[in-house]
C-alpha cells in the first residue's frame, strides 16, 4: 500500500492549482489552517450541500503567518482559527479538485509503470509539516495535543 497523500507530487497538485487565486485572495486567506478558502472551494464544488448558507459571512479570525494565527487562537482561548472563506467559489473548487486528482492520477499511473514510491518525494523528507502549525517549534505541542488522535482514527 502506498500512501498517495504524503507524495509531494500529488500534494503540490492542490497546491498548483490555486494559482487562480487572485493575489487579493491569496493575502486575504492569510494563513489558512483549515477551512479557508480553498477547502471550502473544493467543498462548493464536490458536496455543495454540505456548506452553509452562511458560510461567507463568518468572520475571519487568522493570521498572515504561523506567529500570527498561533496568536489568533491563544487569545481566543485554543478555539483555533477561522480563516476567510469569501474567495471561495465551484470554479476555484473545481479547478483544485482537478489538478489534485490528476496528480493522485499521474503519480499512480508512473508506480503501476515500474517507478519505485520509495524514490519519489515525500513530504517529511523535504520538511513539509504535517500540519502547518508544526512551524516555529510547535511540533511538539501538536504531537502531544493530537497524540490520541490515532487511537481514535
Amino acid at each position: 500500500m502506498v500512501n498517495l497523500w504524503g507524495l509531494l507530487p500529488v500534494l503540490s497538485g492542490w497546491g498548483s492549482a490555486m494559482n487562480i487565486m487572485t493575489a487579493e485572495a491569496k493575502r486575504d486567506d492569510g494563513l489558512s489552517l483549515h477551512g479557508g478558502a480553498d477547502e471550502h472551494s473544493v467543498m462548493l464544488f464536490l458536496a455543495p450541500t454540505l456548506v452553509s448558507p452562511q458560510f461567507r459571512s463568518v468572520p475571519t479570525v487568522s493570521g498572515a503567518n504561523c506567529q500570527e494565527s498561533f496568536a489568533v487562537a491563544q487569545r481566543r482561548g485554543g478555539r483555533g482559527t477561522s480563516a476567510p472563506r469569501k474567495h471561495a467559489s465551484v470554479a476555484v473548487g473545481k479547478h483544485i479538485w482537478e489538478g489534485f486528482s490528476a496528480a493522485a492520477v499521474k503519480t499512480t499511473a508512473d508506480i503501476f509503470s515500474g517507478v519505485d514510491p520509495a524514490t519519489m518525494p515525500r513530504r517529511r523528507a523535504a520538511r513539509v509539516p504535517a500540519f502547518p502549525f508544526a512551524c516555529e517549534g510547535r511540533a511538539v505541542l501538536a504531537r502531544s495535543r493530537y497524540a490520541g488522535a490515532r487511537d481514535i482514527l
